[in-house]
């Protein structure tokens, strides 16, 4: 057996420490470097704008008529909620809009009947406004209705939401079918950002991130999304 002078061991030791603790400072900073990237890491991805399809509203009257006076005649017009759109003429209308005064006016008529009666006139008034909700047609143009006692020759559409003008098909003096798009409206106060991101940073890709838009459109304009 071979032995070692104690002085050359204790040197061995101490260098074989030595070694180890540089080992383990390298890695250490290797680890913290790729943190660090990573939380730089910033990419870019080429996209387009879209309206959010929730935000999409849709006129399309559920029943037959003419357009007789436009109130919005042009596409990238805003429109507010309850705006008038046009002014309409439907016998169908016309029809329900005397329904309901028949039973209004039968309702008023036997205010001193028996509960049973009032109940029954009470029923058939409100199926007949129903039907003209059901229609799209606004509060005031209900009230309206009462007040004058009469049915009205021309309605009024009214917008649903507060947007800007996509589509409109509407021209005056057409003939319309239930369920026939007249008006696209979007509300363009939140939109969507689709952008093509490639295979290899999808992982770095999650909700929330924050997102710098850069639109060719306003080169010198940024704007936060995420």
């Amino acid at each position: 057996m071979d032995y070692v002078p104690l002085r050359r061991r204790r040197a061995y030791r101490r260098r074989s420490i030595g070694e180890n603790q540089r080992r383990q400072g390298a890695k250490a900073r290797r680890a913290h470097g790729s943190r660090g990237a990573a939380r730089a890491h910033a990419y870019g991805a080429r996209g387009g704008i879209v309206q959010a399809s929730q935000r999409l509203y849709t006129v399309a009257p559920k029943f037959e008529g003419w357009i007789q006076k436009l109130h919005v005649n042009t596409t990238g017009q805003a429109v507010r909620k309850g705006e008038p759109l046009m002014d309409i003429y439907s016998p169908d209308l016309i029809t329900a809009q005397q329904e309901y005064l028949i039973a209004w006016k039968g309702m008023q008529s036997v205010k001193d009947s028996s509960p049973e009666v009032q109940a029954s006139m009470h029923q058939l008034m409100e199926s007949a406004l129903q039907r003209l909700r059901n229609w799209d047609i606004s509060k005031a143009d209900l009230k309206q209705l009462q007040r004058d006692g009469k049915a009205r020759q021309y309605l009024t559409l009214r917008s649903q939401a507060n947007g800007v003008v996509l589509e409109k098909p509407a021209v005056e003096g057409r003939r319309f079918m239930p369920g026939e798009m007249l008006y696209q409206i979007a509300d363009l106060s939140s939109v969507w950002l689709l952008a093509e991101v490639f295979e290899q940073e999808l992982g770095l890709v999650r909700q929330g991130l924050a997102v710098n838009v850069h639109v060719d459109a306003y080169p010198t304009r940024r704007s936060l999304a995420q």
